[in-house]
């Protein structure tokens, strides 16, 4: 996918500019010396790794706005969670958030079974939401909600035509984790695939809680599947491209971009080469969007490069801030 990082974030963030704004100044009256921001992430269980890059992202930019004064001159403090890619626990959360003496201004989350959860206690307390979610059902009725990633949708719009055109696939299996957003991501690609002349010859949902998927994946492929689509994270998606790999099978895999991550290479092994994903671009010496300061103070930060996450995060809080920022000179 050759879109940049950018376009999902900032699509919207015009468009909520000065709600955002009517939103401070509903604040308590009394002057404050902080801003607080959310920041809602599985740090532990099967989605750690992609949360922990996304706290890491958002960390920075805010670091970086405070260092040219915070937000609206005042600073930002962060309130950092582990929702460990429970619903329940985000809900939780979000509610002891929204009760506390000081309410966020903004959270920012990931996870879409999470945030969609978490969504009606932020609507209803008028705080923003900015989330890095794909769930298509996620922006519908919203108020004071962002999306900073591609939707389902979007996602389908270049995962058919490369399963369909590039790859020349007639028919194709699709084994989808079973929470929120793999879900919509397999909706829209059957949806789209049957459009566009694919068949389907399976649709398995698999847990990734329980990374044995020996049976499943046995019961699904057979000698007449070409070519499988699979959409997870975490350990979950690495262990069950090892188990389809282990059965035999010889055809096409193809994912997203959240394969590239430590846990799904570890899990996996091996039986990651050659699997196909899509993955958005971006080039790390461009000025664009701040890009050239953040890889370089990433890398500073944390001894490490950033993934994509990381950096959707970064932009989508840099961008959200700065924009604050830029609108109250005007």
């Amino acid at each position: 996918m050759k879109n940049r990082i950018a376009i999902a974030s900032a699509a919207t963030m015009f468009v909520a500019m000065f709600l955002l704004l009517g939103c401070f100044g509903n604040q308590n009256s009394k002057e404050q010396d902080t801003v607080k921001i959310g920041i809602v992430v599985p740090l532990s269980g099967n989605g750690a790794v992609l949360g922990s890059h996304s706290k890491q992202g958002a960390e920075l930019a805010v670091e970086e706005i405070n260092a040219k004064g915070g937000l609206l001159g005042k600073k930002i403090v962060l309130d950092i969670q582990d929702s460990k890619s429970e619903p329940k626990e985000g809900v939780s959360i979000i509610k002891k958030m929204v009760n506390d003496k000081q309410k966020p201004f903004v959270v920012y989350s990931i996870v879409s079974g999470v945030t969609m959860a978490m969504r009606p206690e932020t609507e209803s307390n008028k705080v923003i939401l900015m989330a890095a979610v794909g769930t298509d059902k996620f922006m519908p009725n919203s108020n004071y909600t962002i999306r900073n990633y591609l939707s389902a949708t979007s996602v389908a719009k270049h995962v058919v035509p490369y399963i369909k055109d590039s790859l020349k696939m007639e028919q194709i299996g699709i084994f989808y984790a079973n929470n929120e957003y793999s879900t919509s991501v397999k909706n829209a690609v059957e949806e789209m695939g049957k459009n566009a002349g694919l068949s389907f010859q399976f649709s398995q949902p698999f847990d990734e809680k329980i990374p044995d998927y020996k049976s499943l994946v046995s019961g699904s492929i057979t000698n007449n599947t070409k070519c499988v689509f699979i959409d997870g994270i975490g350990t979950g998606l690495g262990s069950i491209i090892k188990q389809i790999r282990e059965t035999g099978y010889k055809g096409l895999i193809v994912t997203t971009p959240l394969v590239k991550f430590p846990d799904v290479l570890t899990a996996a092994g091996n039986a990651i080469k050659d699997v196909r994903y899509l993955d958005f671009s971006y080039d790390e010496g461009s000025a664009e969007y701040n890009n050239n300061s953040f890889v370089k103070n990433y890398r500073a930060r944390y001894n490490s490069d950033p993934t994509n996450f990381a950096y959707i995060s970064y932009e989508g809080v840099y961008l959200l801030l700065s924009k604050i920022n830029s609108l109250q000179k005007l």
